[in-house]
């Protein structure tokens, strides 16, 4: 007798194997939605997921960088802007 497949546990062709770290800043769990379905992700557990939820994750991730970066070169502008008018 074949072996019975699980298809929600057995079935991972397409997916991605993903973890999202936890630590006391990042405990929450992410929701992601794409076409109107909703993913819940729970950080520091390894699942898999579709495609596209792994392409909003990589695009959050490279947002989240253009954001640190450009914090960065506005407060070293203001810094810059303070020692011009120092005495």
């Amino acid at each position: 007798m074949a072996a019975k497949k699980n298809a929600k546990t057995d079935n991972h062709e397409g997916k991605f194997l993903i973890r999202l770290p936890k630590n006391k800043y990042q405990n929450e769990d992410v929701a992601v939605s794409v076409n109107g379905r909703t993913t819940l992700i729970k950080r520091g557990v390894a699942v898999w997921v579709s495609p596209a939820v792994k392409e909003v994750l990589d695009n959050n991730e490279k947002m989240e960088a253009k954001v640190f970066e450009r914090m960065e070169a506005a407060e070293k502008e203001y810094e810059d802007s303070l020692e011009r008018y120092k005495t």
